[in-house]
C-alpha cells in the first residue's frame, strides 16, 4: 500500500548574538505556517535553531553560555509557541537546540515532535567537530568540543508519521557507519539539520569545493543505505561569518529531489516521499551554474586612435542630476575601501556606521579621509554630528568576518538606538580618544580631526590624524610591522548590496590570474 509524506525542509537564515529567543520563534513559526500551506506534513528545522551558532565565540562565564544558549527544558515558555501552532496545524517536526540537562551535561541536540506537539525523540550529536582550546589567532571559533560532550542516546529510529525515521546533527553527515547502524534499524527516512561555515578553519578550502563535498555524502548516503535524506542549513552572515545554504531532499536513488537556491530564509524544498520499492516521478529544478569568466588580459584598443574616440561615451559630469552623478562615480571607482566610523553620542549610545568614500592619504602625519553626505531625512549623520562635538572619532576596518555586521550596521535607525546592539557588536574603549573602537573589527584608527572641509549642499571632508592603531593579533607582524595577508582579508565596497573581497592577489609585471574568486 502506497504511504505518502509530504516533507519539508525548512532552511533558515542568520540569527545574530543580539537576536532574541522570541524573535527565532516567531521565525520558525512563518516557516512552519509555509509548509503547512504547501501541505507539507513533516517540516525538518536546521541544527540550533532558536540561537545563533555560538560555538564560533570564545566565552568564559559558563553561567552566561548556559542563560543566552541553552534550554534547560523543552518546550520552555519561549518555545512553547511552535509546539502549540504545530499542534493546531497537526504537522510534525524536527528541530536542533543547545540541550543543558537537569545533571548539568551539555548536548547538541534534536528532536522529532509529533502532529500532537509531543516530543517522539530525541538524538544527541555525536561527531563533534572543531576544537576545546581558545585559537586567538584563527578567523573565527569553532568550539563545539567546548561547549557540548559527545551524544549518549547512541544512533536509534521511531516509527514516526508512518515511516521509520532517524536523527542526525551536522557534522555526522561525514560519518557512513551513523548511517549504516541507522539503515540496519530500517530507517526510511534520515533528519538532519546543519551550521556549516563557508570557510574551513584548518585549512584554505574553496567554499564551492565545501558545497560539492556536501553535496556529494548526501548523495552517495542516501543511495547506500537506501533511505531519503532531508539536510536543512541555518545559513547567510550570522555576525559577518558565512554558513552556506543548499539545504536537499535526496532519494534513495542518490538523486537530489529538492534543493534550495540561495542561502536566504523562508527556502522550503519539499518533496512527497514515498517507501522504498515504489515508483516515484521526480520533478526536479535544475540551475545552471554561471561559466567562470577569467580575469580579462590586460589589452590596447587595436584600432586606430580616432576610431577609439568614436566609441567613448562622452559625459559632462555637471550637466546630470544629483543621482545620475552618484551611480556612475560609485560604479567606477572600484573597490573602495570601507572607514567603519563608531562613536558615543551624547546621551551615551555607542553608534557605527560605515563609509567608502574614505581612505588613507599621508603617512607623515598619518592622515585618512572620510566624506559625509546627509541622511536620507536631511539631517546630518550621527556620526558625524558626533564627530563635531567631541573633535575624535574611531575609523574601524572591515573583513570578511564582520562584512554582515557592517552592512546592516549601514541602515538607518534612530538616534536612540544603538547600532552594536543590533549587530551584537562590542563596544570597546578607546585608548586616545573618548569614542569606543569595535572589539570584533580587524583594525581600528583612532582619530581626531584635522581640518574639516565643507563644499556643496551636502558633502563634508572629514581630515583625521590617526593617534593610536588595534589589530587582531596576527594581523600585524610586531617585528617588521608587516601585515599579514592570510590573516588579514578586508572586503571592498562596489555599489548597491555589493562588495567584494581580496582573495585573488597578484604581482605584476606577469601573468593575471584566471578564474572566479576562491
Amino acid at each position: 500500500m502506497a504511504r505518502h509524506l509530504k516533507i519539508a525542509a525548512a532552511q533558515l537564515g542568520p540569527l545574530h548574538k543580539a537576536d532574541s529567543r522570541a524573535a527565532a520563534v516567531k521565525r520558525l513559526l512563518n516557516l512552519l505556517r509555509e509548509a503547512h500551506s504547501m501541505g507539507a506534513k513533516f517540516v525538518v528545522f536546521p541544527e540550533l535553531a532558536f540561537t545563533t551558532f555560538f560555538p564560533r565565540w570564545w566565552m568564559e562565564d559558563q553561567a552566561e553560555v548556559d542563560h543566552r544558549y541553552f534550554e534547560a527544558t523543552m518546550p520552555s515558555a519561549e518555545t512553547r509557541p511552535l509546539f502549540d501552532e504545530a499542534k493546531r496545524l497537526g504537522i510534525g517536526f524536527y528541530i536542533g537546540y543547545a540541550e543543558l540537562t537537569p545533571q548539568g551535561q551539555r548536548f547538541n541536540t534534536a528532536i522529532l515532535v509529533g502532529p500532537d506537539g509531543s516530543i517522539v525523540g530525541k538524538y544527541r550529536k555525536v561527531h563533534l567537530p572543531g576544537h576545546a582550546d581558545h585559537k586567538p589567532k584563527a578567523a573565527f571559533q569553532h568550539l563545539e568540543k567546548k561547549y557540548f560532550e559527545v551524544g549518549d542516546l547512541g544512533f536509534r529510529v521511531w516509527r514516526y508519521l508512518g515511516a521509520i525515521t532517524g536523527m542526525l546533527i551536522c557534522n555526522d553527515r561525514r560519518w557512513p557507519e551513523a548511517f549504516r547502524v541507522l539503515a540496519l534499524q530500517g530507517a526510511e527516512i534520515v533528519a538532519l539539520g546543519f551550521n556549516t561555515p563557508s570557510e574551513n578553519l584548518h585549512y584554505p578550502e574553496p567554499p564551492a569545493l565545501r558545497v560539492h563535498h556536501h553535496l556529494i555524502m548526501a548523495q552517495s548516503m542516501a543511495f547506500q543505505n537506501a533511505t531519503w535524506l532531508i539536510e536543512t542549513a541555518k545559513a547567510g552572515y550570522e555576525d559577518g561569518f558565512r554558513m552556506f545554504g543548499h539545504s536537499v531532499i535526496v532519494a534513495p536513488t542518490g538523486e537530489i529531489a529538492a534543493k534550495s537556491q540561495t542561502e536566504e530564509r523562508g527556502n522550503l524544498p519539499q518533496l512527497r516521499h514515498r517507501p522504498r520499492g515504489e515508483s516515484e516521478e521526480h520533478h526536479v529544478q535544475f540551475r545552471r551554474a554561471p561559466a567562470s569568466r577569467a580575469l580579462p588580459a590586460d589589452r590596447r584598443a587595436d584600432r586606430g586612435g580616432s576610431d577609439a574616440r568614436e566609441r567613448l561615451m562622452e559625459l559632462e559630469l555637471a550637466s546630470l542630476p544629483h543621482k545620475e552623478r552618484y551611480k556612475l562615480l560609485i560604479g567606477l571607482v572600484i573597490p573602495r575601501p570601507i572607514g567603519w566610523v563608531s562613536t558615543w553620542n551624547e546621551n551615551g549610545v555607542a553608534n557605527c556606521a560605515p563609509f567608502s568614500f574614505f581612505n588613507c592619504i599621508s603617512e607623515d602625519p598619518p592622515l585618512c579621509i572620510l566624506s559625509f553626505n546627509n541622511r536620507t531625512d536631511g539631517a546630518m549623520k550621527h556620526s558625524l554630528k558626533n564627530i563635531h562635538r567631541t573633535g575624535e572619532y574611531v575609523v574601524n576596518l572591515v573583513d570578511e568576518s564582520t562584512a554582515n555586521a557592517m552592512h546592516i550596521s549601514s541602515y538607518e535607525i534612530p538616534e536612540t538606538e544603538s547600532e552594536f546592539a543590533k549587530t551584537g557588536l562590542t563596544p570597546v574603549p578607546g585608548v586616545r580618544v573618548k569614542h569606543p573602537r569595535i572589539g570584533e573589527a580587524a583594525a581600528a584608527f583612532e582619530c581626531k580631526i584635522e581640518r574639516s572641509i565643507k563644499f556643496g549642499p551636502e558633502r563634508e571632508l572629514v581630515i583625521g590624524e590617526i593617534l593610536h592603531l588595534h589589530a587582531r593579533e596576527g594581523i600585524v607582524d610586531p617585528v617588521t610591522k608587516r601585515v599579514s595577508e592570510e590573516h588579514y582579508r578586508p572586503i571592498g565596497r562596489l555599489f548597491g548590496n555589493r562588495y567584494c573581497t581580496t582573495r585573488q592577489r597578484f604581482e605584476l609585471p606577469g601573468t593575471l590570474p584566471h578564474g572566479q574568486d576562491s
